[in-house]
């Protein structure tokens, strides 16, 4: 029997860059207007291996910045002003930059092998940082493996987005999948994953891929009661119409056993403070087993660590899907607030507008829906009581931007409490909705099974009573 040598790691190393595609790109950014824009706006300068190619990417860079057109004499003068030249090896080097070049509409084919060599150095980074961890003796395995999750997601999720460019519409319709009959005429698989609100899907057509909706609420106003209700219908659907998916929740705040007993306590139409306190009936009882079966067999996965940034979520929700083999189709975060930045800043508003950046990248490059819960500025006991505006979100600047929808929970039996006629009373007021209209959808709230409910306009408000609860 033959047997086959195992490849050392010395034995023929796969090649970590490609010289020559790196001087073929810039030389064709040299010497063509396209070309130029092609690469200054899908290349990063890491995609160079060797520091003179870095050199002149920046070089080109800078011109493109102050609007002089990139050709040999401006770029060696260029060079030349920084004092960078020499590093470059000179004009000659410069000037040689095209020669050999096959052809200039080869450049993304050049580009793309640029980028593969630059991932491949990235992920030879990682494994060696990775060994440095693990011998080293200093942390455990969930620590080393989190950490691993984490520099995959920052170091390769933006390869996809920052290499789009500038698409033009008819460019657009060309390469869309199906071509222009799936554009205008899309199938039920390319519309939104419903809500369980009537009303609220008739406005945003439910959720959206690479879209965040942001839900905000003043405190015990029952924010997380409404996540919990949507990500539930949204896991529902999927276990019933779509088996690759599933969803994720992020309680930063909550406990997984107090999430747990919320979902169990409304499916089984119990309160929650009884069951905490053992003192249900024997047909409760029954009800919350068959309900625990109910909510076990969801598709919903929840995580209850605090203090979690951008990418170590992405990383939770890579994992998941690689143990699962499910698709997370709705990520969601309880609340953003009380999220980390990727490092620590000296005001609460630089904090908020690098989790917010950290958001939207996170989406647009995951292509899946956000629904991000946020806390309200409490309202002053000398302020006239009011329905929430789009300037109470916390910082709101940063995360007005980037929220396709952003909705409103309202009770102002929270701030009158005294007036019998508002108990059960809520509204979720659409304020900003992108692709639609807004609008205030009545709603009612029942406290003791913590669940809203739509009401039509032409109905009439009759809040849900239990008796016997306490």
């Amino acid at each position: 029997m033959q047997t086959s040598k195992k490849q050392g790691k010395d034995d023929n190393p796969a090649p970590l860059s490609n010289l020559d595609a790196e001087r073929f790109t810039l030389g064709a950014a040299m010497i063509d207007k396209a070309a130029a824009t092609k690469v200054l706006d899908t290349v990063s300068e890491e995609y160079f291996s060797l520091e003179k190619h870095r050199i002149i990417f920046r070089a080109m860079r800078a011109l493109a910045m102050v609007k002089v057109a990139i050709d040999r004499v401006t770029l060696c003068d260029r060079l030349m002003a920084e004092g960078n030249l020499e590093s470059v090896d000179g004009v000659s080097y410069v000037t040689s930059l095209d020669d050999g070049l096959p052809q200039i509409s080869n450049i993304e084919s050049y580009i793309g092998i640029l980028r593969e060599k630059c991932a491949l150095r990235r992920a030879l980074s990682i494994s060696e940082a990775l060994r440095a961890e693990v011998e080293s003796g200093v942390y455990q395995s969930k620590e080393i493996i989190d950490g691993l999750r984490k520099a995959v997601y920052e170091s390769f999720s933006t390869d996809e987005t920052s290499a789009v460019g500038l698409v033009s519409i008819g460019k657009f319709v060309e390469t869309f999948p199906g071509g222009l009959n799936e554009l205008l005429q899309p199938h039920r698989k390319n519309q939104g994953i419903p809500t369980g609100f009537t009303r609220f899907d008739e406005l945003t057509d439910g959720f959206h891929d690479q879209e965040i909706f942001m839900v905000g609420a003043y405190a015990s106003t029952g924010k997380t009661v409404f996540l919990l209700q949507l990500a539930q219908n949204v896991a529902e659907r999927f276990l019933v119409e779509m088996a690759d998916k599933c969803v994720a929740v992020f309680s930063l705040e909550m406990s997984r056993r107090s999430v747990f007993n919320r979902l169990v306590c409304r499916a089984a139409r119990v309160p929650v403070i009884r069951f905490r306190r053992g003192e249900l009936s024997e047909a409760e009882r029954v009800r919350v087993q068959e309900a625990t079966t109910f909510i076990s067999d969801l598709p919903l996965f929840i995580a209850d660590q605090s203090g979690l940034t951008v990418s170590e979520i992405a990383s939770r929700v890579e994992q998941i899907e690689d143990e699962t083999g499910k698709e997370v189709g709705l990520v969601g975060i309880d609340y953003v607030q009380i999220m980390k930045g990727k490092k620590n800043f000296s005001n609460h508003a630089d904090r908020m507008t690098d989790i917010a950046d950290g958001l939207q990248h996170y989406t647009k490059s995951s292509k899946k829906p956000l629904l991000v819960l946020s806390q309200l500025s409490r309202q002053s006991d000398k302020q006239t009581i009011r329905k929430p505006i789009l300037s109470d979100l916390k910082y709101s600047g940063s995360l007005e931007n980037i929220s396709n929808v952003i909705a409103f929970l309202w009770r102002e039996e929270i701030f009158n409490k005294k007036k019998v006629e508002l108990r059960g009373k809520a509204e979720l007021l659409v304020a900003k909705n992108r692709d639609g209209a807004t609008d205030e959808i009545p709603m009612t709230y029942t406290a003791w099974n913590m669940k809203f409910e739509e009401i039509s306009t032409s109905g009439t408000f009759a809040p849900e009573e239990q008796t016997n609860l306490y």
